[in-house]
């Protein structure tokens, strides 16, 4: 199975190198080393790795299976909609929360003139 990382992932990575680097070469070792065996886990078992609890996380992995197993595919596929969809309802539920709460200060300034 092949594997891409995002630009923003790879923009990323190359600064958190660098960053290690920086301190200790060592330490980019170990950074480097701990990304390449987590690539290596998940192109072994993609959909070990498919469904998260979005509360733990601000930003959230960007991977795809590119070829591979059916089955795992469809599996990573579903489980990516179901994330998507979670992500959507609060993008909208933050939306409407800043819409109504704005609307409330509007009422609320206007009735106390």
């Amino acid at each position: 199975m092949r594997y891409v990382f995002h630009p923003e992932a790879l923009n990323e990575y190359a600064e958190a190198v660098q960053y290690y680097t920086e301190q200790r070469v060592e330490l980019a070792q170990a950074f480097i080393n701990a990304i390449e065996d987590t690539v290596y886990r998940i192109r072994e078992t993609p959909t070990r790795y498919a469904a998260i609890d979005i509360d733990k996380f601000e930003e959230h992995p960007r991977f795809s299976i590119t070829r591979g197993d059916k089955k795992a595919t469809d599996e990573f596929e579903r489980t990516n909609k179901k994330l998507t969809n979670q992500i959507l309802v609060r993008f909208f539920w933050v939306l409407f929360s800043l819409v109504v709460s704005s609307s409330v200060k509007s009422v609320v300034k206007y009735i106390s003139w």
